[in-house]
């Protein structure tokens, strides 16, 4: 009997292993690192103060009210700490949860969509997306772009459902607080909305909807328009395409050092990106698909493309986004050739490349899973950081914000009055050493004009060879030390 294998089938498995995996080293891969208690910082002294603050971030004023950034993240963050318990398990895994649901979108909507090719050029494509190096490395990272990859898949499976208008307006509200990037894209699909919506009530609930989430944002900063001007200007100053310390023209570092050397593994993977940033614009003002206002959507797309490669920072963490919205919105061009004969070999050579690189790093996470043991760092740190003094301080690593912010939300909750802050070494802007009664610092680099309180040393379960260290991203806590620093 001749079993036939299905793409549902594989993708139900794919997605059960790429899950697993995530859940596996959800706390290893990667260990602690900066933008991520960045991010969750004003969601944590919400928690504690009642407000959204952060003396973490660098932005003047930002220790007052945090405006800094669009409040999607935290207002995430934020209802993640009020259903689990403070731990960098409990922080990361509604992202990935998001980011698998995310995937599961994907191949339903291009399923939905691809009708005029092979049945499995749906799976592979979504096999693609998932296996990105960005993709996968952001889905817990705790960044943005995973609520927002999040919300753009619900958007666009909604989008035929007539009755659900409400719904995917209420979506682009809370897009439009995910990133200032993104607003060009929401900006013509609410327009999109509008156009198809036919009674004076129904564009003006529209707008009361889609301007609710931004009016809420207003009311915490107690419509503090300086405030938001001065951060959130300074933030968007600081992540131009020309702000950045790479040696090269702004264009060059858009197209090339976006990509190189964190594409290293995955060359082909700049193919793919190129080949969609050129066709879909070009397919869309060959044939004139915007004059259908279905496809006022592809304005959007291509704004937002103008946007990300010539104006925003040449950054690859924003690639995600853009990444799933253009196979998405590929995936309903009629003038796409799906049925291309060397389309699928194609897609089953950067999958299999792709996937090398996925798996290399997952394995590499279970070899060094002592090093990259969060509990153990953090039981390292209990041990050597003395619990007699009422305030401390510790600047340095990031896990360095789990103990301190797990240990204040602890004492909180048992209405002890003991201080624990963390401050970031590249940010000292908010923090004053003087103010506490111990300070340390928690590095991996020698300070050998300190004093070394303790070293933490574990050996991986065994050696990677150097060929495999490639894959070994996401650090360890390995040869991490304790310096005191006062008094």
């Amino acid at each position: 009997m001749k079993i036939q294998v299905k793409p549902n089938t594989v993708f139900f498995v794919f997605l059960s292993v790429y899950a697993l995996l995530g859940f596996i080293n959800l706390t290893q891969l990667p260990v602690a690192w900066t933008d991520e208690v960045l991010n969750i910082d004003p969601a944590i002294q919400f928690h504690l103060n009642g407000n959204f603050t952060s003396k973490l971030w660098p932005n003047p004023g930002s220790d007052k009210v945090f405006a800094s950034y669009l409040p999607l993240a935290h207002w995430t963050h934020t209802l993640t700490l009020y259903l689990f318990d403070f731990n960098i398990f409990n922080i990361r895994l509604p992202y990935l949860l998001m980011h698998c649901f995310t995937i599961w979108l994907l191949f339903n909507y291009l399923q939905q969509n691809i009708r005029n090719g092979n049945k499995w050029i749906p799976l592979l494509l979504t096999l693609v997306f998932a296996l990105d190096k960005s993709v996968f490395e952001i889905s817990r990272s705790v960044r943005i772009e995973v609520p927002t990859m999040l919300l753009i898949s619900i958007y666009l499976s909604l989008q035929n459902k007539l009755n659900l208008q409400f719904l995917r307006i209420s979506i682009l509200g809370l897009l439009s607080m995910a990133h200032l990037f993104i607003w060009p894209l929401v900006f013509f699909w609410f327009l999109q909305e509008l156009l198809r919506s036919h009674s004076i009530t129904t564009k003006t609930i529209s707008f009361g909807l889609v301007l609710a989430p931004t009016i809420l944002f207003l009311y915490q900063l107690d419509f503090n328009f300086k405030t938001l001007i001065e951060q959130l200007g300074m933030q968007t100053h600081d992540h131009r395409i020309v702000s950045t310390d790479l040696q090269h023209h702004p264009l060059i570092n858009s197209f090339w050092y976006r990509f190189f050397p964190h594409y290293r593994e995955q060359p082909i993977m700049w193919l793919v990106y190129m080949t969609l940033f050129f066709l879909l614009p070009y397919l869309t003002i060959r044939y004139k698909l915007f004059r259908r206002i279905d496809n006022i959507q592809l304005i959007g797309f291509i704004t937002l493309t103008i946007v990300l490669f010539f104006i925003g920072s040449p950054q690859y963490r924003y690639l995600p986004p853009w990444l799933l919205l253009a196979f998405m919105l590929s995936s309903k061009i009629p003038q796409i050739n799906w049925h291309y004969k060397y389309l699928m070999p194609i897609l089953v050579i950067i999958v299999f490349i792709s996937f090398l690189s996925f798996g290399g790093r997952h394995l590499a996470a279970c070899i060094q899973r002592p090093q990259r043991d969060a509990t153990a760092m953090l039981n390292f740190i209990h041990k050597n950081i003395p619990q007699n003094q009422h305030k401390t301080l510790i600047w340095g690593e990031s896990i360095g914000s789990y103990y301190c912010n797990g240990y204040v939300l602890k004492s909180k909750a048992k209405a002890q009055n003991q201080v624990f802050d963390y401050a970031l070494d590249i940010y000292p802007q908010h923090w004053k050493n003087q103010n506490y009664d111990q300070v340390f610092l928690i590095t991996h680099e020698d300070q050998p004009q300190l004093k070394l309180v303790a070293k933490y040393e574990v050996k991986p379960y065994f050696k990677l060879p150097n060929w495999a260290k490639s894959f070994a991203k996401g650090g360890t806590y390995d040869g991490t030390k304790i310096y005191r620093l006062a008094p």
